[in-house]
């Protein structure tokens, strides 16, 4: 299995020549992509000309991909700037998992670097990654670097401050998606993801105000103990447990029981709280 470095891109080009850098220090890799939103800003056309220079001068046997991630208004594509409402969230999440499942369907190992973009670019690429990932090496890495050198734009590490060059390997637990979701959610996100919530709102709605503010503290902590739910809601805790076996009892109605082990039936509730259930 090949190994990919999957660059998200921001506007400053020397976090990704840094960060593959690094990177290529411990893994002999012949392929880099480079996801980026709209090539005519001018930050990020500066950073594009920059790596589409400095890469392929300094690895000239590098492989190297651009994915663009576009806005779809009426079924058209334009060029996405930012992400400014849910629409355009969509669109780039939808974009980046779209990148990162070629590369999967392809046979590689998916390696995916955050090194740059708003917080909530950083934020979706992120959630992409954790959806498509399986338990085969796919890791996912963020890169922290001296801010005087991103302000100077060297594109390469200087000498004698390599170790300033954090190459940082975040945990991610992969979705564990069978076949069949795995190629849902490559081909329509927002059709999958509506979906997987349906369940989750008919149980909602089925519940009382006194059982739905139970559920919503499960949900925000699902430790949580009898006793600490009853003094975080000023309830006995005898009220609470008899609301609790109201919620398992309408819970149901919505999902089996039987893929869970005896006893676990707040795992269960937890799970089609957070839409995890179908």
């Amino acid at each position: 299995m090949t190994d990919i470095l999957i660059a998200t891109l921001g506007e400053a080009a020397p976090a990704i020549s840094y960060g593959f850098q690094r990177w290529s220090e411990y893994r002999n890799a012949p392929e880099l992509a480079i996801i980026h939103t709209d090539p005519e800003q001018s930050r990020i056309a500066a950073a594009l000309a920059r790596l589409r220079t400095f890469l392929p001068a300094k690895y000239p046997d590098l492989r190297i991909h651009w994915h663009e991630i576009h806005r779809t208004v009426n079924g058209k594509e334009f060029p996405m700037t930012d992400i400014d409402d849910g629409n355009a969230a969509w669109d780039y999440f939808s974009g980046v998992l779209s990148v990162l499942h070629e590369y999967r369907e392809g046979g590689y190992r998916l390696h995916v670097l955050i090194s740059g973009g708003r917080k909530a670019m950083a934020f979706y690429a992120s959630t992409a990654a954790a959806a498509l990932f399986r338990e085969t090496g796919d890791q996912l890495w963020t890169i922290h670097s001296p801010e005087d050198l991103i302000k100077l734009g060297m594109m390469e590490i200087p000498a004698g401050r390599k170790a300033e060059i954090q190459l940082v390997n975040l945990p991610v637990l992969p979705a564990r998606l069978s076949d069949e979701e795995f190629q849902s959610l490559a081909t329509d996100p927002q059709a999958y993801f509506s979906s997987r919530m349906e369940n989750r709102l008919r149980f909602l709605a089925a519940l009382t105000p006194a059982e739905r503010e139970l559920a919503d503290a499960f949900q925000e902590n699902p430790y949580l103990e009898i006793v600490d739910i009853s003094r975080r809601l000023s309830k006995a805790p005898k009220t609470i447990e008899n609301q609790l076996g109201g919620l398992y009892e309408k819970m149901r109605r919505y999902v089996p029981e039987e893929p869970y082990a005896k006893g676990a039936q707040r795992l269960l509730l937890v799970d089609l709280l957070r839409g995890l259930l179908d």
